[in-house]
Parts: structure tokens; sequence; C-alpha cells
């Protein structure tokens, strides 16, 4: 996924994540791939709530609040309220 996600290979990041999401839902490296999709394909709707999801998500798991993905969707939350 980060390979076509360095490619700018929008679509196949999406199928990617949504495909590793449906197996686990808490995998923040697949929200923080789609949100970066659809950042890209201008759906600012999608992107806020991957993000919404990604920081949900990232407090029921423990993922330490300083970890980037975590960072960029909590900045993406604020910009846009």
């Amino acid at each position: 996924m980060e390979l076509h996600r360095r490619l700018g290979h929008v679509e196949q990041v999406i199928e990617l994540a949504q495909q590793r999401l449906l197996a686990n839902p808490y995998h923040v490296q697949s929200l923080a791939a789609l949100a970066w999709a659809y950042e890209r394909n201008g759906n600012a709707a999608l992107q806020r709530h991957a993000c919404r999801q990604l920081v949900l998500r990232a407090a029921e798991v423990g993922l330490a609040p300083e970890a980037c993905e975590l960072l960029a969707a909590r900045q993406v939350l604020r910009v846009t309220a």
C-alpha cells in the first residue's frame, strides 16, 4: 500500500486500505492511507470521516498520542472544524 501511495496510485490505495480495514477495523495505517487518498481525490467529507475514525480507533487501541498518523488526522479535523 505504501508503494502505491508513493507512486500516487490513489484508487489502488483506497482498494487496499478498504480490504485491510475489513480484516482489521483498527488498522491505523489503512485509515491514514484512506485520509490521504480522499484528500488527493478532493473528497473532503470522506477525508474527515477517515480522520475521525482514525482518532477514535487510535484511542481504543492505545496508539501513542504523538504518532504521526494521529497528529495529521487531528490537524485535518481542526482545520475543517
